[in-house]
């Protein structure tokens, strides 16, 4: 039997979702649009860094190289969208810790990582040295207009509060399944 307060506390538990699944789109879109350009300034940097691997390609290998450049860039930001849109991607990797960048987040970093995988694919394609060590790290700047830090903070603030409604919604449900039980025992 449901009660005004148990639908307000699952109403709230709910508001409580939405908003943390608006902290992960958010997010998610930063990434979407950071992703790809960082894919194409690693193999472009790594390219000019490269020396004589870089002089022997051809302007056509060279065309080549850029457009397969775009479009592993595109394909890994969709594959890394598609991984991180689901909120339990986010929440199936808590640590203890409730804190940090995404780095916090090993499921979410994991995933990240795929992006310098891509980067290292390219440049052995190409013949092209890996030079200075990969390694994708969340852009710092404003990305229209939005700072991922400022979002990945409100992240984990949301998370908290996820979790302790959470919490409390299953401890009212476990004592309310009690009560019934109680009630049925008592009527037979």
């Amino acid at each position: 039997m449901s009660t005004k307060k148990e639908s307000g506390e699952g109403d709230a538990l709910e508001r409580a979702r939405e908003r943390l699944e608006a902290d992960v789109r958010a997010i998610v879109d930063i990434l979407a649009t950071d992703l790809p350009q960082y894919v194409e300034r690693s193999v472009r940097s790594r390219f000019v860094s490269a020396g004589a691997a870089a002089d022997a390609l051809s302007r056509q290998k060279l065309a080549r190289l850029k457009a397969a450049t775009r479009e592993a860039a595109r394909s890994t930001a969709e594959k890394v969208q598609e991984a991180l849109r689901p909120l339990e991607a986010w929440l199936l990797s808590l640590p203890e810790k409730r804190a940090g960048g995404l780095e916090a987040l090993p499921g979410v970093w994991r995933v990240l990582r795929t992006v310098d995988e891509t980067v290292r694919a390219i440049l052995g394609q190409a013949g092209i040295p890996e030079g200075e060590p990969l390694e994708y790290r969340p852009p710092a700047q404003f990305i229209g207009g939005v700072h991922l830090k400022s979002l990945v903070e409100r992240f984990w603030r949301d998370v908290g509060g996820y979790l302790d409604q959470s919490a409390a919604h299953a401890a009212r449900r476990s004592e309310a399944d009690r009560t019934e039980r109680e009630r049925r025992w008592d009527e037979a």
